[in-house]
């Protein structure tokens, strides 16, 4: 009878091991190109003219993505309609190949979703009172902003 190199017992946990492995390592190796400074480009291009940015970050916000996977910008938008600061976004990523996956409109601002060849982007518009105080005083909390990541 021919000997076996594995007994019963281990048999089973070896072959899980043999499938786990590798699929759990795929989990762990960086999915997509991350470029810190394509992200920042990217954001930047899309404040609308004449605002004035009160900060800017990298972060991480995509699960298993290489560090940085985004690019924040907080921003006070010049005095004009939502309307027509949320249409120059639109106009600016519309002309750099962006196309647009949502819009929304609520009274305290727009929100508009982008998508672009391995990219995607979070604009938030802010419009109202919340604006106006940002604009007395600026700081995160009432500012619009910008987030582009890896998609």
């Amino acid at each position: 009878m021919p000997r076996l190199l594995v007994s019963g017992r281990t048999f089973i946990p070896m072959v899980l091991l043999v499938f786990a492995v590798p699929s759990l390592a795929g989990c762990f190796l960086p999915a997509g190109r991350t470029d810190p400074k394509e992200l920042r480009h990217e954001a930047a291009a899309l404040i609308p003219t004449g605002s004035r940015v009160i900060k800017q970050a990298d972060s991480d916000c995509v699960e298993f993505e290489s560090s940085p996977s985004c690019h924040l910008i907080y921003f006070v938008s010049p005095l004009r309609s939502t309307a027509v600061l949320t249409g120059e976004v639109q106009k600016a990523a519309s002309e750099d190949g962006w196309s647009l996956a949502r819009k929304d409109v609520y009274s305290g601002g727009t929100e508009l979703r982008l998508k672009r060849d391995g990219l995607r982007a979070y604009v938030s518009v802010a419009a109202g009172a919340r604006v106006d105080a940002c604009r007395r005083e600026p700081r995160e909390g009432c500012a619009s902003f910008i987030n582009v990541s890896v998609d």
